[in-house]
C-alpha cells in the first residue's frame, strides 16, 4: 500500500514542480475592495486558490456530516446501554438458572427421602400381623 502511494504520488508532485516552473511569470492580484494590488508569479496564485477551495470544501463537508456524526455519537450511546442491559439480564438469567437447580435438587431429595419412607412403611405395614 504504501509503494502504490508512492507510484502516485510522485508523478503528481513532479507535475506540480514543472507547473511551478513553467508559470513564474508575474501577474496583479488584486485585493478589491481593498487598494492593494499584490504582483505574485501565477502558480501562487493557481495554487494559492486551490488550497483555499480545499480548505473551504473541507469545512463545508465536515459541516455537513455534523448530522452524521450527532447519530453515531447517539448510536453508540444507545449501543452502551444495550450492552449494560443485556449483561444485567444474563446476570439474572444465571441467578435463575442457579435457583432452578437448586430447587430440582431439593426436588430430588424430597422424591429420595418421601420413596425410602415409602418403602420402609411397606416393610414395615408386610412385616405387621394383621
Amino acid at each position: 500500500m504504501k509503494l502504490l502511494s508512492w507510484i502516485i504520488l510522485l508523478p503528481i508532485a513532479a507535475l506540480i514542480i514543472v507547473f511551478a516552473v513553467v508559470n513564474r511569470e508575474l501577474t496583479t492580484l488584486s485585493l478589491w475592495p481593498l487598494p492593494f494590488e499584490v504582483d505574485l508569479p501565477v502558480f501562487s496564485v493557481i495554487f494559492g486558490g486551490t488550497l483555499v477551495g480545499v480548505l473551504w470544501g473541507g469545512v463545508a463537508a465536515w459541516s455537513a456530516a455534523g448530522t452524521t456524526r450527532a447519530k453515531a455519537r447517539e448510536r453508540a450511546r444507545e449501543i452502551q446501554r444495550l450492552s449494560d442491559e443485556n449483561r444485567r439480564l444474563k446476570g439474572q438469567v444465571e441467578a435463575f438458572e442457579k435457583e432452578v437447580r437448586e430447587r430440582n435438587r431439593e426436588a430430588a431429595k424430597a422424591v429420595a427421602d418421601n420413596s425410602s419412607s415409602d418403602s420402609e412403611t411397606k416393610a414395615i405395614t408386610a412385616s405387621s400381623p394383621s
